[in-house]
């Protein structure tokens, strides 16, 4: 199994269905479902490079770029929400 880079773990799409939900209150369970298969996605296919030997560098680097990832998304999901609560405070 090759090295998955940054730019691809980002192009995952698994979050990109929760786009224009309707609040994540709302979703939190389709949020955590979403989260917890992307990183068991991920962390199987990198436990995968560990056991075939590849470099501590690149499993470090693949864990962050995953991690980033999941961070990134949850935070958009969590702050279009923010930020649509607060349009409606708005007189």
């Amino acid at each position: 199994m090759k090295f998955q880079s940054a730019e691809s773990v980002q192009a995952d799409g698994q979050f990109e269905s929760l786009n224009n939900s309707k609040n994540f209150s709302s979703n939190r369970q389709s949020i955590l479902e979403t989260a917890t298969n992307f990183l068991n996605h991920h962390l199987s296919r990198i436990q995968d490079l560990c056991h075939q030997g590849t470099s501590g560098r690149v499993v470090v680097e693949d864990l962050t770029a995953v991690f980033d990832r999941l961070m990134k998304n949850l935070y958009r999901l969590s702050s279009d929400d923010l930020n649509a609560q607060e349009s409606q405070d708005v007189p």
